[in-house]
C-alpha cells in the first residue's frame, strides 16, 4: 500500500508546474509603445503614447507593469521618469498614457522615447522618438525626429 501511495505522490508532484515549454525571452518582451506625441504645456512637456497589448511573440499581454521615459538633449538617452501601472490601470480598456516632464527648460530642444516594462522585468525596444522645443506659451506639438519622419501624401488640386 505504501508503494502505491508513493507512486501516486510522485506522479502528482511531476504533473504540477509548467504545462507548456518555456518561451525564450525575445518572445515575452512587450511590443514597443506607439504613437508617441509631445506637446508644450504651461507646466512642462506633456507626452502621450499608446501602451502595447501584446508580447513581441504575438501573445496577449496581461502583466504590463509600467514605462520608463527617456530624454536626450544630445546623443545619449537617460531615464527622466517612470510610470507605474496599478492593477486598475493595467486592465482598463483605455490604451492612452500621459506623463508630463516638469523639469523641461524653456528654449531647450529634447528628444523623448518610451520603454514598456512587464512585471517580470522584461523590457520592450524603445518607441520611435519625438523631438520638441519647450515653449510654455506655445501650443505646438512635437515634430517627428528627422531619422523617423514619414513622408505625407500630397493631394492634387481640383481642376
Amino acid at each position: 500500500m505504501t508503494r502505491r501511495w508513493s507512486l501516486a505522490l510522485l506522479l502528482a508532484v511531476v504533473a504540477c508546474g509548467v504545462k507548456n515549454r518555456p518561451l525564450p525571452p525575445e518572445l515575452v518582451q512587450p511590443e514597443a509603445p506607439s504613437g508617441l506625441v509631445a506637446k508644450s504645456v504651461p507646466d512642462g512637456l506633456r507626452l502621450t503614447w499608446r501602451r502595447p497589448t501584446q508580447y513581441s511573440g504575438g501573445g496577449h499581454m496581461r502583466d504590463l507593469a509600467g514605462f520608463e521615459v527617456e530624454r536626450a538633449t544630445d546623443v545619449a538617452f537617460t531615464v527622466v521618469g517612470t510610470v507605474i501601472l496599478d492593477d486598475q490601470t493595467r486592465f482598463q480598456q483605455e490604451r492612452s498614457i500621459t506623463w508630463t516632464d516638469t523639469t523641461a527648460v524653456t528654449g531647450e530642444i529634447y528628444r523623448y522615447r518610451i520603454i514598456a516594462l512587464t512585471l517580470d522585468h522584461y523590457r520592450s525596444v524603445p518607441s520611435e522618438p519625438v523631438t520638441i522645443e519647450y515653449r510654455p506659451g506655445a501650443s505646438a506639438a512635437a515634430a517627428p525626429t528627422p531619422a523617423t519622419a514619414k513622408p505625407t501624401k500630397r493631394r492634387r488640386a481640383a481642376p
